[in-house]
């Protein structure tokens, strides 16, 4: 059986996503899944004689490769577009008009508010999300959404490993349904590459909603902070990453304790530890705007929104900063038709606006994921350890210079040490006041960086 291509191995070789792709699409169910002592999910064949030599496992998995080239000439008839955000139609400021769900959501509420817009209006009968488990705080599960509360209990962001793909099995085990699919770009690269050997799951998962994602952090970043919150993590009874206090974006950490008593974190001091803590498969990605989706979102993270400012829109409307808006990339014709169709039903608000804007709001992470991530995928390969294959990618016009790799060597150093959880330990130890400051200046740097990038692409036309 030694001929057999599956995905054993993946995980030791750094190169497994956890989307779960290969879990729900094993003809023989032959795929399990268990938890590291990091807390990633480690996902394996159970039984190799088992193997009737298919390979679907392997086809599927986006962590060694992923064909942007094949699976853009399916979903898209044109060529990519732009070079940071790949095809798209429309780009909009968008939020929903429901205060409700815009304040328990992490930013503007579109998707929560799409979902349940889709689902009563009969488009899809159930939506593949995550919430936090009750039964244990810092377990990610994933589930089919049948309706508005459910679709709610999943809303806000959530910052540790998800296999959101594992929802796949019961999608396509259901006798009928339409659905739809929320998800980071791996989860996308995955059920892409899956559509490609299955029709059937083209026909079921209808409407692929896209979040934006930069640092991917592992399960021991929740760990870290919860401690520097002053709580120990069997104390902890929920955790919630973008919640909103005083309704106000962009929100924070709230940790609740099994006494009922609360510590919260400001999103902005705790973005570092999202750095600290990336998982080595994700610090690979070069995929920041999910450009696989039929619609990509995130937070509008504009100079004036950052501020909790106002801002004027195109027609001169006032933009409340402090509300909350999602960016939106709206890719293909059912995602755009049900984009506008929410807008015209009074669902969501759409302020459509220059493309150049959604790079703005978003431009460490498009420099990091578009730039930066050739640096670490090189210095990898200079040291002999395995990379994924990304045909398609092209490297940034005029190539790298020695400065782009000062930032990605000691990214990889850090990730290192924060990959076990005794290097957390150490970290810990590591006055916050510093780690921040470090953070800060290398996000000026980032920005600089970001500036003179985009200066150089606009000049080249």
């Amino acid at each position: 059986m030694g001929d057999i291509v599956n995905i054993n191995g993946m995980f030791e070789r750094e190169l497994c996503t956890q989307c779960g792709t290969c879990y729900s699409l094993c003809p023989k169910g032959n795929i399990d899944v268990k938890r590291s002592s990091i807390g990633s999910f480690v996902f394996h064949v159970k039984d190799e004689t088992r193997c009737v030599g298919c390979g679907i496992c392997y086809e599927v998995c986006p962590g060694h490769e992923v064909d942007f080239d094949e699976l853009n000439s399916h979903l898209f008839p044109e060529a990519p577009a732009d070079p940071f955000m790949g095809s798209y139609k429309s780009t909009f400021l968008a939020q929903s008009t429901d205060e409700g769900i815009r304040n328990s959501c992490a930013s503007g509420g579109v998707i929560s508010s799409l979902l349940m817009f889709a689902l009563d209006r009969g488009l899809i009968s159930g939506a593949v999300v995550v919430r936090m488990s009750e039964r244990n705080p810092l377990e990610p599960e994933v589930f089919v959404a049948k309706g508005a509360e459910e679709v709610l209990s999943a809303s806000q962001s959530k910052y540790l490993p998800v296999p959101m793909n594992i929802g796949l099995r019961e999608v396509m085990e259901a006798d009928e349904g339409r659905f739809a699919l929320v998800g980071l770009p791996c989860h996308i690269h995955g059920l892409r590459k899956a559509e490609l050997l299955f029709p059937k799951l083209r026909e079921r998962i209808v409407l692929c909603l896209g979040l934006l994602c930069g640092p991917g952090p592992s399960l021991l970043m929740t760990e870290y902070l919860i401690r520097r919150a002053g709580l120990r993590v069997e104390e902890v009874a929920k955790v919630k990453y973008r919640e909103k206090p005083h309704n106000r974006w962009p929100g924070g950490m709230l940790i609740t304790a099994k006494t009922g008593e609360k510590r919260y974190i400001p999103l902005e001091n705790y973005l570092y530890a999202q750095t600290l803590f990336t998982l080595p498969r994700c610090g690979m990605c070069p995929d920041f705007s999910n450009e696989l989706a039929d619609l990509s979102f995130g937070d509008a993270h504009l100079p004036e929104f950052r501020r909790n400012m106002d801002m004027t829109g195109p027609e001169g409307e006032i933009l409340r900063g402090r509300d909350g808006w999602n960016i939106v990339i709206s890719r293909t014709e059912r995602g755009e038709k049900l984009l506008r169709e929410a807008a015209g039903s009074g669902a969501v608000r759409l302020v459509e606006i220059d493309p150049r804007l959604v790079v703005r709001s978003q431009k460490w992470g498009f420099y990091y994921k578009k730039r930066a991530v050739f640096a670490r995928m090189n210095i990898r390969k200079a040291l002999r350890q395995p990379v994924p294959r990304f045909k398609g990618l092209k490297p940034p016009e005029g190539g790298l210079r020695v400065t782009d790799y000062i930032k990605p060597i000691l990214f990889l150093l850090i990730q290192r040490i924060s990959i076990t959880r005794l290097g957390s330990l150490l970290l810990g130890l590591i006055p916050e006041r510093i780690l921040m400051r470090k953070f800060r200046f290398k996000q000026r740097l980032m920005d600089r960086a970001c500036r003179g990038y985009l200066l150089r692409r606009k000049r080249s036309g």
